[in-house]
């Protein structure tokens, strides 16, 4: 299959707050790469009309949600329409064919749930940029323990962040921002974020 065929069944989710420079500098990226990109903004205030203007009947879709992180996961769980989703932080980049080899390897092994790559951290060194491995853990890493508190067991132990941020069959990733979204006020640590989803899967 072609890339582009791949990627129309993925969705990309950003959740941001009052980080508008990062944020827009991520629409701009995949403005250009045509996947289907919801970004999450919960800040009070939203991303200025002149710049929304360049998104207008595109890929990217802006919604302002002035509410919790926890119910901005519920909306985005209703609009999730497409057989693959992933989430992204609003100051970090995915190679669409990093996306494209998740998504095909979700396609050929039906009994997985979610699929993801290796991170790089990029550094300044000498006037040059360096580029080094991170979460060096997560290579061939695999959770196929038989039950959700078995994974979710593997995962705290381990704390990589191995689920969140890979791309996850939608049915998976529903529910899992469905169960977040159940606690609206929020949780005693933002970590607990991380293991719902595990569970889910």
């Amino acid at each position: 299959m072609a890339l582009m065929t791949l990627l129309e069944d993925l969705a990309i989710f950003i959740p941001t707050y009052n980080r508008h420079a990062y944020v827009t500098r991520s629409m701009r990226y995949w403005g250009e790469k045509g996947l289907n990109v919801h970004v999450l903004d919960g800040t009070e205030v939203p991303i200025e009309k002149r710049i929304l203007e360049d998104c207008r009947d595109t890929n990217i879709h802006y919604h302002h949600m002035p509410c919790t992180i926890e119910e901005r996961f519920g909306n985005a769980a209703r609009l999730a329409n497409t057989p693959y989703v992933v989430c992204l932080c609003d100051d970090e980049f995915f190679i669409p064919s990093a996306l494209e080899r998740c998504v095909k390897t979700l396609n050929e092994q039906g009994d997985i749930g979610a699929c993801t790559g290796l991170c790089l951290g990029f550094y300044p060194l000498k006037k040059e940029v360096s580029a080094l491995p991170e979460y060096s853990g997560m290579r061939n890493y695999k959770n196929v323990r038989s039950s959700a508190n078995e994974r979710m067991i593997t995962y705290v132990t381990n704390r990589l962040p191995s689920t969140f941020y890979a791309v996850q069959r939608v049915g998976v990733w529903k529910n899992s921002m469905n169960l977040v979204a159940s606690h609206p006020s929020g949780f005693s640590s933002p970590y607990m974020i991380t293991v719902y989803d595990k569970t889910a899967s």
